[in-house]
């Protein structure tokens, strides 16, 4: 039996989700869920889940902050 991979792509993402999750967030957790200003996180629980279910999805999702692409075989 063949493995079939899936990606599902997710459009219309604010623009500052996709950079907390790739970027923010994992430093955010690297230094103990502190800002800069060396206070605890604010939402750290939602960014935690967030990240923990990014992390566990990476590879079968993938997040676009535009709109949809175009289907110029629609009708409308």
């Amino acid at each position: 039996m063949s493995k079939v991979s899936i990606i599902v792509n997710v459009y219309g993402i604010d623009s500052t989700v996709i950079p907390h999750l790739t970027d923010w967030a994992p430093k955010s957790r690297d230094r103990g869920w502190i800002n800069g200003s060396g206070k605890p996180m604010a939402n750290r629980e939602v960014l935690e889940s967030m990240l923990a279910l990014y992390e566990q999805l990476a590879g079968k999702v993938k997040l676009h902050n535009e709109g949809l692409p175009l289907d110029e075989s629609a009708l409308f």
